[in-house]
């Protein structure tokens, strides 16, 4: 070590020794900004990064870009969990919230023993799941007031940079060595930004964005001044790409006009108006078939078009996605020319440009939104999201994925992939309004395996084991997961065999045992025995939509409840087998078809439709499911454009089950479901209610209701009027509710869409706010345990927060 290290480290410890005598708290506001510099020029920052008093009371703007630097394993987990939550940091006004996200974000990264304390809090988060932070973010881009649409890696004077192209109308250049912005953001849109692509003329790097205000216009990125406006095209620009034909720049542009436009950049021209697709082009992208230039584009006609740039002509039309193509890149594999196309279907098509050949990627998920081609080493690789708040990294010779990049907290809409002094780098840009920067020079392979659902969860079914406790969680995929909520592991196997995303959810004891049943889009409800994993048997028959499921008892016999369409609840017998009356018609194990209860259906909207007062007769008791009638995601499925019921709670008591549904006009009604009856209507409800729960405070049931006008609201079941004050504080729609006690003290937890759980106590007509959950996402679900915990989906986070009894003391 030289003697010019060991001063800097002798200074920079000095310092940090001094600050840490008096406590980061009382150190002065310079060691506050400059601390963290200090210790990377004496080679220290590593050890700060691990001091929890520091990252309390550090200034977050001037951290940021040096968490950058931090090179040991333990020391990247911290600054990748302070990353993952920058914005919160900066704004944060009250220490303890940071403390607590420190501490919440260190466990999401999964640092085996965290750097950061527990804080003194009535819940306190205990684990969670899903695909949560990945450990190769190395940066996170915060500017944008609105979401990022697009984000294009480059170089300026050799130095490595992201473009960013928001909603915001501006675009944003970034050094990706500093994580700072780069000179003013680059404004003159008049209206959202759509793309944005990099390139150069005569050597200026340069910035192509694509608006919603019809231009497309070109910046010089050394003055961020606007050098052209392109023109043309009868409505908005929604993607564009740069290219370089025989030594001259052009910029080529598609957009909701249908056609193709082509610029040259010299002369500050269009130079052809391509048409022929018959629906928007959302993807263009530039490339070479044995050296002749070409653009290939992707329409929402379903069509991908390749146009000869040498000829001016349309040279391929390929046709066989099914849905509109939202995204394309070129690339190369072997030295053959390929695009990548990705589809509203969720399918992502590889394609032989030289002889219009295609094979699939094996994507297993939603709405592609921005796909990208690449090289880690000499792998050809792309990157893409699909509608999740993740991207995937997808090895294109082996068709497998290498790698899923998760942090953001809202859905990823833009990704690129780069390259600088042999760092591989990734980027995206989220619904969160910020970008991420992620380090891939390690192939590309995972540094940890993601554990969970890759999409967000919208529901959780708390239930008992025995002694042990678990939750049975459902996303938008086919399976649903169990968990065990001592552990935060896994619990056996997920439960598999639908053939269609997931609805509904409800745990029950049937006399076999916990037992669960799942709904999905595929038409059919399964029955499930936990123990065995089993699938006990299943309801077919369903019209509509599930978007609720209960055990119940009707005269002492097991039903399940499930509440379709719009609004109607059927109910079903779960000691009928139909399997017994129809021979052969079953495969090994498929287990028993279960009997609709005639005359026992309920249309808890109050609106009569012909499709929902009896199934088809062909339809009522067929045997086996069909999957040529599942419902897909794109299916206009009638009923769900009717729907008049917003939230449904189903109470499974004797001798008859009751149901609360709520209407998007804001009637609420209660029904006694045994009889058909319907008990009355509730009072002191205007605003639509987005999910309800049942409760009781002393001898008193309750229903609880969460409001699309940020408050949530308690009535007595039994004279259906408002009991107590309103739950107010969340600051966006309260989207989820549970009712749990603890130590024999009536709560209530409500989740919203401003990432934040509420809990408060029912026990006195003031409704007591006890605590405030900050998550790293919106919450869709939330339950509260019979032990107290509180479970929380936050995007495809799972998260379990335990009481600490010892603070209400």
């Amino acid at each position: 070590m030289s003697s010019e290290i060991r001063d800097r480290q002798s200074i920079a410890r000095a310092l940090i020794e001094a600050s840490a005598s008096v406590q980061w708290q009382n150190a002065s506001a310079y060691l506050k900004r400059h601390g963290a510099e200090h210790a990377y020029e004496g080679e220290l920052l590593d050890e700060l990064v691990l001091e929890e008093d520091f990252l309390l009371h550090a200034s977050a703007e001037h951290l940021m870009p040096l968490l950058w630097r931090v090179r040991g394993e333990r020391s990247q987990l911290a600054a990748a969990a302070y990353r993952s939550s920058a914005e919160a940091h900066i704004s944060a006004g009250d220490i303890r919230e940071r403390h607590e996200i420190l501490r919440r974000d260190q466990i999401r990264v999964r640092m085996e023993r965290p750097s950061v304390s527990e804080p003194d809090l009535l819940w306190s988060l205990r684990w969670a799941v899903g695909q949560g932070i990945t450990s190769s973010m190395s940066g996170t881009l915060t500017g944008h007031t609105r979401r990022v649409e697009g984000i294009v890696f480059g170089l300026i004077d050799q130095t490595p940079v992201a473009v960013t192209a928001s909603w915001d109308n501006t675009a944003r250049v970034w050094d990706l060595t500093s994580g700072n912005q780069l000179g003013p953001s680059l404004t003159g849109h008049t209206d959202q930004l759509t793309a944005v692509a990099f390139g150069d003329i005569r050597g200026a790097p340069i910035a192509i964005t694509a608006s919603q205000d019809g231009t497309a216009r070109v910046w010089d990125l050394r003055t961020s001044m606007q050098i052209q406006v392109l023109a043309g095209h009868t409505g908005p620009v929604h993607s564009v790409t740069f290219g370089d034909v025989h030594g001259a720049p052009i910029a080529i542009t598609g957009g909701w006009d249908q056609t193709v436009r082509v610029w040259d950049l010299i002369a500050d021209r269009q130079i052809r108006a391509f048409s022929g697709h018959t629906g928007t082009v959302h993807g263009v992208a530039f490339g070479d078939i044995d050296r002749i230039p070409v653009a290939v584009t992707a329409g929402w006609d379903t069509t991908v078009r390749v146009w000869n740039l040498d000829a001016l002509s349309e040279r391929d039309v390929f046709n066989q996605h099914h849905s509109p193509i939202n995204t394309v890149a070129f690339g190369r594999i072997d030295d053959a020319p390929i695009a990548l196309t990705g589809s509203m279907d969720g399918s992502v098509l590889v394609w032989n440009l030289r002889d219009g050949s295609n094979s699939a990627l094996p994507v297993d998920g939603g709405n592609v939104l921005s796909l990208a081609f690449g090289h880690l080493t000499d792998k050809p690789v792309a990157i893409l999201t699909d509608d999740t708040h993740a991207a995937a990294v997808w090895d294109l010779r082996t068709r497998t994925r290498r790698n899923v990049l998760t942090g953001h907290s809202s859905y990823v809409t833009a990704v690129a992939l780069g390259s600088s002094g042999g760092q591989s780098i990734a980027l995206t840009g989220s619904v969160d309004q910020s970008a991420r920067v992620w380090d891939l020079t390690e192939h590309g392979s995972a540094r940890r395996k993601p554990v969970g659902h890759a999409s967000p969860v919208h529901a959780i079914a708390l239930g008992r084991m025995g002694t042990r406790l678990i939750a049975v969680t459902i996303a938008r995929e086919r399976n649903a997961l169990v968990w065990d909520l001592d552990s935060g592991e896994p619990f056996g196997s997920p439960l598999a065999g639908h053939s269609g995303d997931l609805t509904a959810v409800a745990f029950g004891l049937l006399t076999g045992g916990p037992s669960v049943i799942t709904a999905g889009r595929d038409g059919v409800a399964r029955v499930w025995d936990l123990k065995s994993r089993r699938q006990i048997g299943y309801i077919v028959g369903i019209v509509g939509t599930v978007t609720a499921v209960a055990f119940a008892r009707l005269d002492n016999r097991p039903v399940a409840v499930i509440v379709s369409g719009a609004g109607t609840a059927s109910f079903w017998d779960l000691t009928t087998n139909l399997r017994q009356q129809v021979q052969g018609a079953f495969s090994a194990g498929s287990g028993a078809v279960f009997a609709e209860l005639a005359d026992a259906r309920i249309v808890l909207s109050g609106v009569e439709q012909e499709t929902e007062s009896s199934p088809p007769e062909d339809t009522r008791n067929s045997i086996e499911p069909d999957e040529s009638d599942a419902l897909t995601e794109d299916d206009e499925d009638p009923d769900d454009l009717r729907r008049s019921v917003t939230a449904v709670a189903i109470q499974s008591r004797v001798p008859h089950p009751v149901a609360v549904t709520a209407r998007n006009d804001g009637e609420i009604r209660t029904w006694n479901l045994g009889d058909s009856d319907t008990v009355g209507v509730f009072l002191g409800q205007t605003a639509q209610l987005n999910a309800l729960a049942f409760g009781t405070v002393g001898d008193t049931p309750v229903v609880i209701g969460a409001g699309s006008d940020n408050v949530a609201l308690v009535w007595d079941l039994t004279t259906r009027s408002l009991r107590g004050y309103p739950l107010r504080g969340h600051t966006a729609e309260v989207t989820a509710v549970a009712f749990g006690l603890v130590d024999d003290k009536p709560i209530v937890a409500t989740g919203s869409l401003d990432a934040t759980v509420r809990v408060w106590d029912l026990a006195y007509p003031e409704h007591t706010l006890m605590r405030t959950i900050l998550l790293p996402a919106s919450c869709q679900a939330v339950a509260v345990s019979e032990e107290g915990g509180i479970v929380v989906a936050a995007g495809d986070e799972i998260l379990v927060y335990e009481h600490d009894e010892r603070l209400e003391r």
